[in-house]
């Protein structure tokens, strides 16, 4: 994580804000929004105006947490589901009503927000919480999540990036959440300078771009390597391949990302046992096992699309592109390829198995952003 003398500009002007308002930063990935997040909860408590950090996704909060305690810098962030329930129940006396499936059971943090108002309401003079409130990826959190912290907090910063909705059911846009808020037209504050990706890499996730309001970031000046479309017949040797490529890059973290869980752990039994025969770091991450990922060592990590949001790696490797949906006239297919080709650093490469339909190959950038390449154990065609 870069300091206070690295950031940019428009970076540094957000870390100036005042503490009280509401304000809204929003930008493409790797423009440093959960840097200036962090940095501006640091600023905040050495001025003993310790800010709540919020977000989403836990592996997200978990990385943050490494970095914050490297560096020791004492700021706690909590996921949105915990957070929020400790704040409800604080406040009203019990965990926050969930709304239930057809045979009456509920349904675990599906939250019933009309109960909730209701509750906010009938308690009469809802108590404001002066506390600072930060929440780092916005989008993923429901619109009436902005609704309740309104009534409740008046001094709130919200990053986010609405191209970065996987749910659009479920998540909120940037005009969702200025309305729910009331940020004024001059708190929306937008940061546009990609820190992250090479040109390369930023021409491929260009091409995903959905054309929603947090616009696309500019090019970066930093030339790397091609990004790469491949082919694969064999799990097996495509497994081979990967770790080869850690080997050929052993100062590397290298994430490797699936669609479906499935896929996962079918490549997980493949690779994992080539990792413990070379010694190479591994760590396969599932959410429902409350996993950790050492993000301070070189190694491959597997993964899966909905953990990797906000977070960065050396080399991206999209294992199943045959494993995307496409609906007509939605949006959601572009995004997550958004998502996952804004993630690397250095490299990235993302492959499907040639023996399996693949219609998401439709969506794919020219050869002169994307090269083609197959591969197969007798040789490679171009």
């Amino acid at each position: 994580m870069p300091g206070f003398d690295d950031l940019t500009p428009d970076q540094d002007r957000i870390l100036r804000l005042p503490d009280e308002g509401r304000y809204l930063v929003y930008g493409p990935p790797g423009t440093g929004k959960t840097v200036v997040a962090l940095l501006r909860a640091v600023a905040m408590s050495q001025r003993e105006n310790v800010p709540q950090v919020v977000m989403f996704n836990r592996l997200l909060r978990s990385y943050c947490d490494q970095v914050l305690r490297k560096r020791n810098l004492q700021v706690e962030v909590r996921t949105y589901h915990a957070w929020f329930c400790r704040q409800y129940e604080k406040l009203y006396g019990g965990r926050p009503p969930e709304t239930v499936d057809e045979g009456g059971r509920p349904r675990p943090y599906r939250y019933d927000w009309k109960k909730i108002v209701n509750a906010c309401a009938a308690s009469g003079n809802i108590a404001q919480d002066t506390t600072p409130l930060l929440v780092d990826e916005g989008q993923d959190l429901p619109r009436h999540f902005y609704e309740y912290i309104s009534l409740h907090f008046p001094n709130v910063m919200v990053f986010a990036d609405e191209n970065q909705m996987l749910d659009e059911e479920e998540n909120s846009t940037i005009q969702v959440i200025c309305d729910q808020l009331g940020v004024p037209d001059d708190n929306c504050c937008r940061l546009k300078d990609n820190m992250r990706n090479t040109l390369q890499i930023a021409r491929v996730a260009r091409h995903f771009y959905a054309g929603t309001a947090g616009g696309v970031p500019d090019l970066p000046n930093r030339v790397g390597a091609n990004a790469y479309l491949i082919d694969y017949g064999n799990l097996g040797f495509f497994a081979e391949r990967i770790v080869r490529h850690y080997r050929i890059h052993p100062q590397f973290l290298i994430a490797i990302i699936t669609a479906k869980n499935d896929n996962l752990d079918a490549l997980r039994n493949k690779i994992e046992p080539l990792c413990q025969e070379h010694k190479v770091a591994f760590t396969c991450y599932k959410s429902s096992d409350n996993g950790r990922i050492n993000f301070d060592r070189p190694g491959i990590v597997l993964l899966n699309l909905q953990s990797m949001k906000g977070l960065e790696f050396d080399s991206v490797l999209v294992a199943d592109l045959h494993g995307h949906s496409v609906r007509p006239n939605a949006m959601e297919h572009k995004m997550r390829l958004y998502v996952a080709s804004s993630r690397p650093r250095e490299r990235l490469y993302l492959f499907h198995d040639r023996n399996q339909p693949t219609p998401i190959l439709n969506d794919m950038p020219g050869e002169d952003v994307l090269c083609r390449y197959s591969l197969s154990k007798e040789g490679a065609s171009g």
